[in-house]
């Protein structure tokens, strides 16, 4: 029973996710029509030379790149994350809710990156 209910969070984040790389592929393809810059519940996108930079309340957490073959890449910014996260959680918001689990797997795998490298380092 158990089981089912991770099952179903799984469920409800992915499909979180996929809302919301649709939002922001749909304001990707508004700001291909002449825009530089589209604000939407909080988020904000902006075209910089066809690369787009995503904002929540101000705070950059991610880039969205062209490729080649008319697919695009999500690239997370990392070094703004705890700023993110103490931002969204006074206003009772969870990265989960907005489609953002990525983020915070990307945030931690770069946390423990440094903390081997610290512990690399420190060994030498």
């Amino acid at each position: 029973m158990a089981e089912n209910e991770g099952m179903e969070g799984k469920d409800l984040a992915k499909d979180k996710k996929v809302e919301f790389e649709a939002k922001i592929m749909q304001v990707v393809e508004n700001l291909k029509n002449g825009h530089t810059s589209i604000s939407t519940e909080g988020l904000e996108v902006s075209n910089y030379d066809g690369q787009y930079v995503l904002k929540m309340r101000g705070i950059e957490f991610a880039i969205i790149r062209e490729n080649s073959n008319d697919s695009y890449s999500f690239e997370y910014n990392t070094k703004n994350y705890k700023e993110l996260i103490e931002t969204l959680q006074s206003e009772g918001i969870e990265l989960e809710q907005l489609g953002l689990t990525d983020l915070k797997e990307v945030a931690i795998d770069q946390e423990e990156k440094e903390q081997r490298k610290d512990e690399e380092g420190k060994e030498k």
